[in-house]
């Protein structure tokens, strides 16, 4: 038995949370070429080839589709597919230049537990004006004139290249490294000239259209009756968000406002689906479920306003969530959080299919454009995955999270004689910063103890004493080690008395652990976007990098796949198979080195501290996690900038590792060796990274 959030005794009922498996370093799998180079092409897709597509559960349905002889190519900058042409481009060409995209990796202040993803292109059509055309004529579907503008399109990268013999790409090899990206435009601009046109294209992730303010921000007040998260969302409970959400918009098509209705579902990781938000015995007589006959205390009414974004209403549901308070923060448990473990939030991805609703609510597959909206209907699926955090900005998160184990790239900076992949570094530093904390998310009012409020004095003591922000002084004070550290980042925290735009609505105001939870996740999302140290590496391509998931597939937390297994198989492992990370299941911590020179010598060269001191590497190298990609292909060349944060306190995590294991190093190691199965190149290129890993992590 436990105390809940606001001191009574419950069970604590959460099952399922995992654990992220170890894992390694993955090389740039370009490295083992001796040349290489890259080809894009636009195609115009089928619906049929794109709902195929979006309705994909895994990595390996995905990546082994083919796509139809009614998908055509519009644009590309090599002869890949000569017979592909899309009959009303009549044998005219149109090329590819460049291509860049952003792809969010991490939760920021923006896009809070979802992903952003944008890019823009550059197409030349020497001599004449016509894609414009092209793309209007492509767009008769034999009866009529659909909307070009919405129709679905796909970029598709292909590598191809030859190693030191001389050999080839194997095609086997070269469909691995393929990436495909489904696109909705945004935008074109034309620049039309004597010698031609130019064509420069913004486009989206074609599911980001379930972020967007026409189809992600409720278009009415909604007043839901639930108890679980799974009762909020579920479409079968009539009083449920989704169940109302839905009605409104088949009413359209009622009033003759539509042909088609949008539609939306939430797919949710069963831990989280299946886990309170009303707490019985907090729940004041007039909140139980005041539409029923009988008091129902296991539910509550929740009041969303017109204009409420999605995304924000489930981080607000899920702030309140047993997920969240209990099993993760063990608030109101009686019991303390392990200071080394994993904190496990959530991530959100968007499925995106075209898919309309009648008035018969029945749904209708494919190819039904809506003529009075000039749209195709569409149907929006909310997944909700678990997502692993070593980053601990807010003081009620565990401050030892180890993400060592975990590391998925180095990079070596600067004279360390390694550098393979670094083009260029910046660092930003800001001694300004510090993390706003919610001190006093609860009030007792009585002062006579009773069953009732001795156990809420009891929370309220341990609340105050989780988000103290002298919490870590004290923790440090502990241990002896602990003051002979160089920390060039100390946490820091400024305590504030209230926060109303995270405690005010949906029903959190009078719960403390609700509280603690929007100010645990608004300082995860919030961190992204600044901290004491942020990082900007350019580094050559890697095609490992490039966001799949949540772009090309969106996975279900429900079943069992590849993508899903990520507590029984590491990021290696599946990387070595599907030649890209899976960004939605954690944070990717990735481990920069930076060794700095002393002098120059005349005559030994150049002068470095010793490599047995702690001087012989930078302070801010270490642990960073990756919070943003922006991937660049402009005349043969491919590179990325990584935009990295610096994990808070690791020379804490590693001192405090080291006191409890023994041997850090000798922890690390049995881990990787207990998960890592590589073989060939890969294997040889991670011997290196492997083995300098204890020692690099320490500086």
């Amino acid at each position: 038995m436990a105390i809940d959030t606001v001191g009574t005794l419950t069970e604590v009922t959460v099952t399922g949370v995992k654990p992220p498996r170890p894992s390694a370093h993955y090389p740039n799998p370009l490295h083992k070429y001796a040349s290489y180079t890259y080809s894009w092409t636009l195609w115009w897709l089928d619906m049929s080839d794109y709902n195929t597509l979006a309705a994909s559960r895994d990595v390996t349905d995905a990546l082994s589709y083919n796509l139809s002889n009614k998908s055509y190519v519009i644009a590309e900058d090599s002869g890949l597919y000569p017979d592909r042409r899309h009959p009303a481009t009549f044998g005219l060409s149109y090329n590819i230049q460049d291509v860049t995209f952003t792809t969010t990796v991490g939760p920021s202040k923006r896009s809070r537990s979802s992903n952003l993803i944008d890019g823009s292109m550059t197409i030349v059509e020497p001599y004449g004006v016509s894609l414009i055309d092209v793309l209007v004529a492509a767009s008769f579907d034999g009866s009529q004139f659909t909307n070009w503008c919405v129709h679905p399109y796909m970029l598709e990268l292909n590598f191809k290249g030859y190693d030191d013999n001389g050999e080839e790409i194997t095609p086997f090899e070269s469909k691995k490294l393929m990436k495909r990206f489904p696109i909705t435009i945004l935008e074109v601009k034309a620049e039309v000239n004597g010698s031609g046109s130019t064509y420069r294209i913004k486009f989206a992730n074609a599911a980001n259209g379930g972020l967007t303010q026409e189809y992600g921000c409720i278009p009415k007040p909604i007043v839901v009756e639930a108890g679980t998260v799974k009762e909020f969302f579920d479409h079968w409970n009539t009083k449920s968000f989704t169940r109302q959400l839905n009605n409104h918009y088949l009413s359209s098509t009622i009033i003759g406002k539509a042909m088609f209705a949008d539609s939306y579902e939430f797919d949710i990781d069963p831990a989280i689906a299946n886990s309170k938000i009303v707490y019985d015995k907090q729940q004041q007589i007039q909140q139980g479920n005041p539409s029923a006959r009988n008091i129902d205390l296991t539910k509550t009414g929740f009041s969303i306003p017109a204009g409420s974004s999605i995304i924000d209403i489930i981080t607000r549901v899920l702030a309140q969530s047993e997920y969240i308070i209990q099993a993760q923060l063990k608030l109101g448990t009686g019991t303390d959080l392990p200071q080394d473990t994993i904190f496990n939030s959530f991530k959100t991805q968007v499925r995106s299919e075209f898919i309309g609703v009648n008035g018969d609510s029945e749904e209708i597959l494919t190819n039904n454009f809506d003529s009075i909206r000039s749209q195709y209907p569409k149907k929006f699926t909310y997944t909700i995955h678990q997502y692993s955090t070593w980053s601990a900005p807010h003081p009620a998160l565990p401050m030892f999270a180890d993400s060592v184990p975990f590391t998925c790239k180095q990079y070596d900076y600067t004279f360390t004689g390694q550098n393979v992949d670094i083009v260029d570094l910046k660092l930003n530093f800001d001694l300004t910063y510090y993390v706003p904390v919610l001190a006093w998310p609860n009030q007792v009012a009585s002062t006579l103890a009773t069953s009732s409020t001795s156990a809420l004095h009891a929370l309220t003591d341990q609340l105050n004493l989780t988000l103290s922000p002298s919490l870590f002084s004290r923790v440090m004070a502990g241990f002896d080690v602990f003051k002979t550290i160089l920390n060039p980042s100390p946490m820091r925290n400024q305590p504030v008395v209230n926060k109303p735009q995270l405690t005010n609505a949906m029903g959190t105001l009078n719960k403390p652990g609700a509280q603690v939870g929007m100010d645990v996740l608004d300082s995860l999302f919030n961190r992204s976007e600044g901290d004491m140290v942020k990082m900007n590496l350019t580094i050559v391509g890697d095609p490992t990098l490039i966001r799949q998931d949540d772009w090309l597939y969106v996975p279900s937390p429900n079943e069992t796949s590849a993508y899903n297994n990520w507590d029984k198989t590491g990021q290696y492992e599946f990387v070595d198979t599907h030649q890209h990370f899976r960004m939605d299941v954690g944070e990717l911590p990735i481990l920069v080195n930076i060794r700095s020179i002393l002098d120059v010598n005349e005559d030994t060269g150049l002068s470095f501290p010793d490599p047995s001191t702690s001087g012989s590497s930078a302070l801010f190298s270490g642990q960073y996690t990756l919070q943003k990609v922006v991937n660049k292909f402009s005349k043969g060349v491919f590179t990325q900038d990584l935009v990295l944060t610096r994990i808070p306190n690791q020379s804490y995590v590693v001192a405090y590792a080291t006191g409890r294991d023994g041997n850090r190093d000798l922890i690390a190691q049995a881990r990787l060796s207990s998960t890592i199965n590589a073989t060939s190149t890969s294997q040889t290129n991670q011997t290196t990274t492997a083995s300098s890993n204890g020692t690099a992590a320490r500086q």
